[in-house]
């Protein structure tokens, strides 16, 4: 017995499911009174940036019975001024040792039963837990509680995994996973919102219309409760990874630097790039295509929850004004700081015009549903191509911000933004910050950015979300401009140690002619 561990033991005297709450109430509240704790030690608890107040189990159901049983617990977590609910799937298991030498966090106690003490823990650790969704996915399965209904759609066969064949994963910030047999890709949302996930919702729209370069939508679990149905957990097609977008990108960045210091005579122009960074311009052209393939995709849908919106001048009245208070609250909060001399003389007011001047050039006609979260992070290479993952949209903001028709320039600068990052990510890591090579990291980036804009407008024409010609540029540099601040302020609150690079990217942002310069 693994009992040295430090957790709490909890007491479950008799019974075959412990974790039932009409038989063992007084477990219930133990288990309660331990959560607070154990959820803010958790990379996929969303809720660290208020304290909890309480934490009160909502439902717990067996799908899975002894000798190695599993439950799906609902959990109403309360902060000050809000509750939100997430789901904890649990298992109990003699088998200690091996759970906590390999997932140390995923312990929550030890439960003292009759037949014995029982490790509780996280199951999302356990390729048990996994193969059950997977059989009520095949099966179409629909369990019922007391209080909810669990719904698993399957939106074509699936076929059986062997247990060796399953290997949970653990890089999510917000959500569990697990690889299938290589051909499946589980994932399971952690905190549950009410209504539709854009994640289920636009690959199902995008595996119906062909679309390639995605994962394919597979199955879907939902729960009801209450009579408000909740996204649990979707199976998509699982894209054999070659290399993340963001490694393979710093991999061409590197090679880039490492032949501008072997060449120092090269000239340091956008034309250079053709020649010292072909690889990096390769890169930017695919990425602009895919991008605009995937918007002329989503901008066919026809269903009311996913077609096309006309922008109103009032949805350009809305962005301009946000994008004007995020850069007033920064200028304001560097001003107040004690080190603000390398800051002091940036056009912030210039940069205000410009925002405000956002009102008077023609928008786009249509606002489309988006990624919404579209970095580097999101992309896989394989097969040499890019493929595009993760469509839930900017997991902190609400689920109905996210499923609301935006503007397609948004996932552009944030694909934009994020080659920046990668750049000069790479500069300080296999660099060294070396001064003589910023320069040419910026030059690379202006290179890429115009080679993945030039192939995006190409490609996707005159359709109806791109913003007339003559306005193109104006709408681009406020979205970057928006994106560089949000960067800006989460960094400085997340990362202090990275927040020279988006500081970085504003600067330029700053210092950029306006359209028509």
């Amino acid at each position: 017995m693994t009992t040295d561990v430090l957790l709490p033991t909890l007491r479950a005297p008799g019974g075959v499911h412990p974790l039932r709450a009409d038989a063992n109430p007084a477990l219930i509240a133990s288990l309660e009174a331990l959560l607070p704790d154990y959820l803010v030690q958790q990379r996929w608890f969303g809720g660290k940036d208020q304290p909890i107040t309480s934490v009160s189990v909502a439902e717990v159901v067996c799908i899975q019975t002894p000798p190695s049983p599993l439950y799906l617990t609902l959990l109403d977590v309360t902060h000050p001024g809000r509750t939100d609910r997430y789901v904890l799937p649990l298992a109990l298991t003699k088998g200690a040792a091996s759970v906590l030498k390999l997932h140390p966090q995923a312990g929550l106690a030890w439960v003292d039963t009759d037949a014995g003490c029982l490790l509780l823990y996280d199951a999302t650790v356990s390729s048990t837990f996994w193969l059950v969704l997977l059989t009520w996915w095949q099966r179409g399965e629909t369990r019922r509680s007391a209080g909810s209904a669990y719904r698993a759609e399957a939106l074509r066969p699936i076929r059986e995994v062997r247990p060796g064949k399953v290997q949970p994963l653990g890089r999510e910030q917000s959500n569990s996973s697990a690889l299938l047999d290589r051909r499946y890709f589980a994932k399971l949302y952690r905190r549950l919102e009410p209504g539709p996930n854009p994640e289920a919702e636009l690959l199902a729209f995008l595996t119906r219309q062909g679309v390639p370069f995605i994962p394919s939508l597979h199955g879907t679990l939902t729960v009801t409760r209450q009579g408000t149905v909740y996204a649990l957990a979707v199976l998509q097609e699982a894209i054999p990874v070659d290399q993340e977008g963001w490694a393979y990108v710093q991999q061409l960045a590197a090679a880039f630097f490492k032949r501008v210091v072997q060449n120092p005579l090269a000239p340091q122009t956008r034309a250079a790039m053709h020649q010292v960074a072909p690889e990096m311009l390769r890169m930017a052209r695919n990425l602009g295509l895919r991008t605009a393939h995937l918007h002329a995709a989503l901008a066919q849908a026809t269903s009311p929850d996913l077609r096309p919106v006309p922008t109103t001048a009032e949805d350009i009245d809305a962005f301009a004004t946000e994008v004007q208070h995020a850069l007033q609250r920064l200028h304001r909060r560097l001003g107040e700081e004690q080190d603000t001399a390398a800051v002091s003389g940036w056009p912030w007011a210039k940069a205000q015009k410009r925002l405000a001047d956002l009102r008077t050039w023609a928008p786009p006609a249509q606002r489309i549903r988006i990624h919404g979260d579209y970095h580097l992070g999101q992309l896989v290479w394989a097969d040499e191509a890019f493929y595009i993952l993760d469509f839930e949209g900017e997991p902190t903001r609400p689920l109905a911000e996210r499923r609301r028709p935006a503007f397609a320039l948004y996932d552009v600068a944030g694909l934009l933004r994020s080659m920046e990052y990668a750049v000069l990510a790479t500069w300080q890591d296999v660099m060294g910050k070396a001064p003589a090579l910023l320069p040419w990291g910026l030059t690379l980036v202006e290179a890429c950015e115009e080679a993945f804009v030039d192939t995006y407008v190409e490609a996707a024409g005159d359709a109806p979300f791109l913003p007339p010609p003559a306005s193109r540029r104006a709408f681009l540099w406020a979205h970057l401009m928006s994106k560089a601040l949000y960067e800006v302020d989460y960094e400085r609150n997340h990362r202090p140690g990275w927040a020279w690079l988006p500081l970085q990217g504003l600067h330029r942002l700053l210092q950029s002619p306006g359209p028509g310069a």
